[in-house]
């Protein structure tokens, strides 16, 4: 227990010590210091706590530094130092939407924990929030994620038809086979369902004779939108359950289906319900149907082949699965007057007249003649596409063709042109209509397939709904008939792009998300103590254009955007807020023309006359010369900024303020290896910056400045205390600063 004791009291003297520095800077570890060090410390410490050289005619200045939450919420020596010498800690860069995520939500835990440590800390202190709104540091690829197309996927239309089930027939009805033996409607001798069709019987059995269906398919379907026929079938005893199989007919064509009765039924006296027959699989009670595909009307067989069957039918139906599509017609000159000519793109002629051969029938267009043939000129039709279409919807295009003898059928093969770009289809007329004097009736071109009589189109061209097209033999002496040009289409998988106003909706959930949880985590039950200096909008004036980057103003509006995290901020709020628009200065920016196109940017969004924007918060990046010229141009630089800004009337809040020191070969120098004058010609500078603040900017519109750190590290800003927590020249040019 002794040995407890003693090391509290231990950690406490330590502590007590560790506040000593920072506070009375009579310091335990100027042991540890370098010779100058110590006697700079020992110089400075004349200097009181830095919050004491406010001047008390300005109520709304706060003087911060730039901490992280973290090393704030500790309550530690960071913390000790603030507390000490400022009126406002400025977390700034500690929260923002990339370091902020927990899985994919915000954690907003920390800013709660320093809204409180800071509302209980000796005297208080004010919180200076960090970015509520900007391009930079946003989780661009999520962000970017939300706005693309939304994926639909293809739902293909399903249904069933029903072919038979023979209930509207009268019992003694029959129906043809196609060899002997008889298919009558019969009750179902089991009971189980209605009326039957019983082919066969025990007198005659059929042999390699099977029943007749004529069929007559619903509007708008064909049998190569069918995937499978369901039947329900019995064989009596065992007539013909086995013999060479299961058949299916389409207009007489035979299609075995590679397996018997009995393995379909199971056994004889068993009825199959809604035994399955697939139409587009030649595996076992399957076969291929696509030979027959465009049919919709046709004669149907389907049974046992034996020589001696006997078999009870009933419920034929067929499930059908479209893919949907359709046909958009180019040209089928129909309602052209006979001899109406088409522009043709190099000479000769293309000229409507009625089919010479009878077998398309109607009108077709006759490109080039006996006389005067096409030597490399195609016929030219001007396209425009239904309301919604482009060419790249499309897969394919069908054309009817016949050669007049071989003129032209070998040459350099078809072609087709978009807006007079050649697309070479990879084969010649011969190959595509199978000889001369041939109509070649729905000739296919592919449009996304650059495989014989295929092309792939450019993404240009597949964006087109109006366009002309050329089409035709590519010879120079050719002479053709066509007919029936058009485009076919067929529904897919689609993106589908989302609206400009479903667009602004997401990223306005997503904007709220973040603006109103970090004021929520900001705010104190003590309205008095909740996070009120906030930065609404931050880098509007950025080039920067990273992995980070995201412009809200691409899709909400270049003005709207800022309106809304505006009121988003107020709405949430208990209490008044300070709004800013923060943006960085750098030394060597036009200063002037900067803070216009700010001034600017800021009237625009305020133009609504409701959005009410506080004021300005200056991230300012300093730079201190050994060079006089140069030196003078900086400080004529801070004049010009802090000029304009006190023009504008509203708030004007410097934060992120560091000076950095230059060599006169212009490098930059850290503060380790810095002589005595140039940390007092930086120091100097520091003053001026504040000096130039106070004085220019009128009194009740200095919301404060905050410096971007408080230790000098291994980087370039030269602060107010070292490593170690010892006062360095820069804390004197604060004192300056703030003095005169």
């Amino acid at each position: 227990m002794k040995r407890i004791y003693g090391k509290i009291i231990m950690m406490v003297f330590a502590t007590l010590m560790l506040f000593s520095c920072t506070d009375s800077f009579d310091c335990i570890l100027d042991n540890l210091q370098k010779p100058d060090e110590v006697a700079v410390n020992e110089e400075l410490n004349k200097y009181g706590l830095l919050k004491s050289y406010i001047d008390a005619n300005t109520p709304s200045f706060l003087l911060g530094a730039k901490v992280t939450a973290t090393d704030f919420n500790q309550k530690d020596i960071v913390y000790s130092t603030i507390v000490s010498n400022f009126t406002a800690v400025d977390i700034n860069g500690s929260f923002t939407p990339l370091n902020t995520l927990s899985s994919d939500n915000y954690d907003f835990s920390a800013l709660q924990t320093l809204t409180f440590t800071a509302a209980n800390a000796p005297d208080g202190i004010k919180v200076l929030g960090g970015d509520l709104c900007s391009d930079q540091g946003q989780r661009a690829e999520y962000l970017n994620n939300l706005l693309k197309p939304i994926f639909v996927p293809f739902v293909p239309e399903k249904g069933r038809t029903k072919l038979l089930d023979f209930e509207n027939d009268a019992i003694g009805t029959e129906y043809a086979m196609s060899g002997n033996a008889k298919a009558v409607v019969e009750s179902d001798p089991t009971g189980e369902s209605g009326h039957v069709l019983h082919v066969g019987s025990d007198a005659q059995k059929a042999s390699y004779s099977w029943p007749i269906f004529h069929i007559k398919l619903p509007e708008g379907r064909r049998l190569g939108d069918y995937t499978k026929m369901y039947v329900d079938l019995r064989f009596n005893n065992s007539d013909g359950i086995y013999g060479n199989g299961l058949h299916i007919f389409i207009n007489g064509v035979d299609y075995t289906l590679g397996g018997n009765g009995a393995d379909f039924c199971g056994s004889g006296n068993t009825w199959k319900r809604e035994g399955v027959i697939k139409l587009n699989d030649p595996t076992k009670f399957g076969c291929d149907l696509s030979a027959h595909k465009d049919l919709t009307e046709f004669d149907l067989q389907f049974g046992a082949g034996s020589g001696s069957a006997q078999y009870f039918l009933d419920n034929i139906t067929m499930d059908f699965e479209v893919a949907g599509g359709g046909y958009t017609d180019i040209a089928n000159f129909e309602k052209d007057a006979v001899g109406t000519s088409y522009t043709m793109s190099n000479g000769s002629t293309a000229v409507v007249e009625a089919d010479p051969t009878g077998e398309v029938g109607g009108k077709v267009l006759h490109v080039g003649t006996s006389t005067q043939k096409a030597a490399y000129s195609y016929p030219v039709f001007h396209v425009v596409l239904p309301t919604g279409m482009t060419l790249g919807d499309y897969q394919s295009m069908y054309v009817d063709m016949r050669f007049v003898n071989s003129d032209g059928i070998y040459g350099s093969g078809l072609h087709l042109f978009i807006n007079g770009v050649d697309y070479t289809l990879g084969g010649n007329g011969a190959d595509f209509c199978g000889g001369g004097n041939k109509w070649k009736i729905d000739g296919l071109i592919k449009l996304n397939d650059a495989t014989k009589f295929g092309c792939v189109l450019s993404d240009q061209h597949k964006a087109l709904h109006e366009f002309d097209l050329q089409f035709g033999a590519g010879s120079g002496a050719a002479q053709y008939y066509l007919d029936n040009l058009r485009f076919y289409w067929k529904s897919a998988d689609k993106y589908v792009e989302k609206t400009p106003e479903q667009k602004k909706s997401i990223l306005e959930g997503e904007m709220k998300n973040w603006i109103c949880g970090m004021v929520h985590a900001g705010m104190h039950e003590d309205p008095t103590k909740s996070v009120k200096v906030w930065n609404i909008v931050s880098e509007p004036l950025s080039k920067v254009e990273d992995a980070n980057t995201f412009h809200w103003g691409n899709y909400i509006d270049k003005a709207d955007y800022v309106r809304d995290a505006v009121k988003m901020a107020r709405d949430t709020a208990n209490t008044d807020l300070q709004l800013y628009v923060s943006n960085t200065f750098d030394q060597n920016d036009d200063m002037a023309k900067k803070v216009d196109s700010l001034v600017t940017l800021v009237k625009s969004w305020e133009g609504d006359g409701v959005t009410v924007i506080d004021g300005y918060n200056v991230l300012l990046n300093a730079t201190c010369y050994g060079d006089d010229a140069l030196m003078q141009n900086n400080k004529n630089a801070i004049n010009a900024l802090f000029q304009e800004f006190a023009k504008s009337g509203k708030m004007v809040r410097i934060s992120n303020l560091n000076v950095k020191f230059k060599d006169g070969d212009g490098n930059l120098i850290r503060p380790s290896n810095l002589t005595v004058a140039q940390w007092k010609a930086a120091a100097d500078y520091m003053a001026y910056i504040i000096q130039m603040y106070r004085s220019t900017i009128p009194a009740a519109k200095q919301a404060g400045i905050s410096l971007s750190g408080i230790t000098s590290g291994n980087n370039y800003d030269v602060f107010p205390w070292t490593s170690v927590y010892n006062r360095t020249y820069m804390y004197e040019g604060i004192v300056n600063g703030l003095s005169n």
